[in-house]
């Protein structure tokens, strides 16, 4: 995590070489290089927490996220330098960033397929089920679960309203499973910027709080801080179900 966080600042800083859509991308990216890197670095001290209950589990993931995530950040530079479409990003068609969804490179719109969806049902749903099912929520400690929870929960709402499940190539190849019900895509990733920051900060706090044994009396005001965290995840995909703006 450590290592893409370095490699996303160089490249950002090379960004006044790319073309003018591949600018406006980077720097976007650049702040989810950082959220990503993050979240599979407190995914991974997490299963540390969780090796003696679940050995299996906790090394598989521990191994296998920070690959993805390497294979991810390398990937979506690849495809922003060649000014290329993805329809896992729909947001930079919309923003008329890029002309098509995908590339006329089947090589290179099927590998960034395949670690999207790795990233998806790998870090994000294979991590977090097995933190859900086996850590302790218990004190502070419920404010890290219950953040897991929120970046989860706000994943699959991308999916369910943003992207679906789409085809690695134009041809069709996986066949694509379309969103539920779709949303304006460039406030949708609005919103799940926030949730990850929301729930990052959970999980940090959570940790942090109860590894350092900071305020161990307050531990009852946890169940507030959950509550306040489902408002602030739940009420702005309300507004965005009836098309209002979010000031």
């Amino acid at each position: 995590a450590f290592i893409v966080v370095i490699v996303s600042i160089l490249w950002t800083m090379a960004a006044p070489l790319f073309v003018h859509n591949a600018q406006v991308i980077s720097i976007n990216q650049h702040r989810f290089d950082i959220l990503l890197s993050l979240y599979v670095g407190l995914v991974c001290y997490v299963m540390g927490d969780l090796k003696s209950k679940v050995p299996f589990h906790a090394k598989l993931i521990t191994w296998l996220v920070p690959w993805f995530l390497i294979w991810y950040s390398t990937e979506v530079k690849l495809v922003i330098n060649l000014n290329l479409g993805s329809p896992y990003h729909p947001s930079w068609k919309q923003k008329g960033l890029t002309d098509s969804l995908y590339s006329d490179q089947f090589v290179i719109d099927f590998s960034y397929g395949l670690i999207a969806t790795l990233m998806t049902f790998v870090a994000t749903t294979y991590g977090s089920i097995i933190t859900i099912f086996y850590f302790d929520p218990t004190g502070w400690r419920r404010l890290s679960w219950n953040g897991v929870l929120n970046i989860w929960v706000s994943a699959y709402f991308m999916l369910a309203t943003s992207s679906g499940i789409p085809s690695f190539t134009e041809g069709g190849f996986p066949p694509a499973i379309p969103p539920i019900y779709p949303l304006n895509f460039v406030d949708l990733v609005d919103t799940h910027v926030r949730d990850i920051v929301m729930g990052l900060t959970s999980i940090l706090a959570g940790l942090a709080l109860d590894n350092f044994k900071i305020a161990p009396n307050s531990t009852g005001f946890v169940k507030y801080l959950v509550a306040l965290s489902w408002v602030l995840l739940v009420v702005p995909k309300i507004y965005l179900f009836f098309d209002f703006k979010i000031v």
